[in-house]
Formats: C-alpha cells, sequence, structure tokens
C-alpha cells in the first residue's frame, strides 16, 4: 500500500516535471514570434530561469541581442507566473526567497531530447 502510494506520487511528480518543460518550450517559442524582426535578427542568446520574488514563482526568458549599427546590446525579459506545484522538485528544493535558479541548460537538454 505504501509503496504504491511512493510510486504514484512519483508518477505524478515525473509528470509534472515533463509538464513544465513542455509549458516552457511552448512559451519560449510563442515569445519567440512576438519579438519584433529587428531583434530576432540581432539575436546572441536567450537564458531561462524561475525566480521566487516576494513568494510568487515566475519563468523568465532573457533574450539578449546586439545591434551593430548602434553598437548597443540589448536585453529582453519575458516572464510569467506559475505554481510552484508545476515546478520540478529538484528546481524547488534550490529556490528560496528572492532566488533565482538557471534553467537554461535543462531547458537545452529536453529540447535536444524531444528532437
Amino acid at each position: 500500500m505504501i509503496l504504491t502510494s511512493l510510486i504514484i506520487g512519483a508518477a505524478i511528480a515525473g509528470l509534472s516535471a515533463i509538464t513544465f518543460w513542455k509549458d516552457l518550450a511552448y512559451w519560449l517559442k510563442i515569445g519567440w514570434e512576438k519579438l519584433p524582426e529587428s531583434l530576432k535578427k540581432d539575436l546572441k542568446g536567450v537564458v531561462t530561469s524561475v525566480i521566487n520574488k516576494a513568494g510568487t514563482i515566475f519563468n523568465i526568458i532573457k533574450y539578449y541581442s546586439y545591434n551593430q549599427n548602434k553598437n548597443q546590446w540589448s536585453e529582453t525579459i519575458v516572464r510569467k507566473e506559475c505554481s510552484i506545484n508545476d515546478v520540478p522538485q529538484h528546481i524547488r528544493n534550490r529556490i528560496t526567497y528572492g532566488s533565482e535558479i538557471d534553467t537554461t541548460q535543462e531547458l537545452k537538454e529536453k529540447l535536444e531530447l524531444s528532437l
């Protein structure tokens, strides 16, 4: 009985993690589609993170672009509130009040696995 409960709990946690990464990848795609063409052509990098700001959890995407004509970097930040329950447990374990956890590498790995 206890073993069955643990297995079901692990399965739910696993599904939650899978959903988190799929949602983040989808949101990244939507964000990309909404970026102005001028930023897209000058895009140099993207960083994703999860932040705990005043007890509210946000997914953050930061787009970095460089305009050679203006010799200027720009950072476009998009954030989306999410439930702590949607965040994978291993990330939840690292989030403290006011902290920001970089999820870029993990998202990259998840995207590569899905290709």
